[in-house]
């Protein structure tokens, strides 16, 4: 991962009040979170811009 993109997903993290392991649970869509905080987190990424990378992309950092 790269550093900008933990960086991003600490930011939403924080402004979603949950931890950086929610955050990437919710976006690499599992099923442990619930439907509310999940909603909260989405928010929360959509307001701050964020976009994930296509796994093709994280190979190449790599």
């Amino acid at each position: 991962m790269t550093t900008t993109k933990m960086i991003q997903l600490k930011r939403i993290a924080e402004e979603a009040s949950v931890s950086i392991a929610t955050v990437s649970r919710v976006l690499a869509k599992k099923q442990q979170v619930s439907q509310k905080t999940r909603d909260r987190v989405m928010k929360v990424a959509e307001k701050l811009n964020y976009e994930a990378q296509s796994p093709g992309a994280c190979a190449a950092i790599r």
